[in-house]
């Protein structure tokens, strides 16, 4: 009969962290922080006996911004002006406070989609009616929704006949 020779085996095993300890938990991944980029741009033209202004308000995402505001503010540079009236898409809501040669229009809406725009359209006249004039306005976008580029939230325009 033959024998087999047989030689003891080491054997090396690797425990990481305390004996009994149980794994640590998997972590669940955090909810992202919405944010929702405005960008804000004014565009005006001035014409005999009046002047306007377009402000346009785009949401660049990526989260739809809540609770947003707009304040456009005007002033007449050489002439005194009157405030005629602010278009506005249905759902915004605007307040306007109008002396002879300034103005503050604040118009709010509940919420603007990422992607999406809204538009508003100012209207003024120059007075006493020399058909002459000069508008300087001034627009600001903001939302109860982080804006992680505020840079690009203000634009102004001077517009003159």
């Amino acid at each position: 009969m033959r024998s087999i020779n047989r030689k003891p085996a080491l054997i090396l095993l690797a425990v990481s962290g305390a004996l009994g300890a149980s794994a640590p938990a998997a972590t669940a991944d955090p909810t992202p922080t919405p944010s929702a980029d405005l960008a804000t741009t004014v565009s005006g033209a001035a014409f005999f006996g009046g002047a306007s202004a377009t402000v346009t308000v785009t949401n660049n995402g990526p989260s739809a911004a809540q609770n947003v505001t707009v304040t456009d503010t005007w002033r007449a540079g050489s002439a005194f002006t009157k405030f005629q009236g602010m278009g506005r898409p249905a759902g915004v809501s605007c307040t306007t406070v109008a002396s002879i040669a300034t103005g503050t229009a604040t118009c709010s809406m509940p919420s603007l989609g990422s992607g999406q725009s809204t538009v508003l359209h100012l209207a003024l006249g120059f007075y006493p009616f020399t058909g002459r004039g000069t508008l300087f306005d001034s627009a600001t976008a903001g939302s109860a929704t982080p804006d992680p580029n505020s840079a690009n939230n203000t634009a102004s325009v001077i517009a003159i006949t």
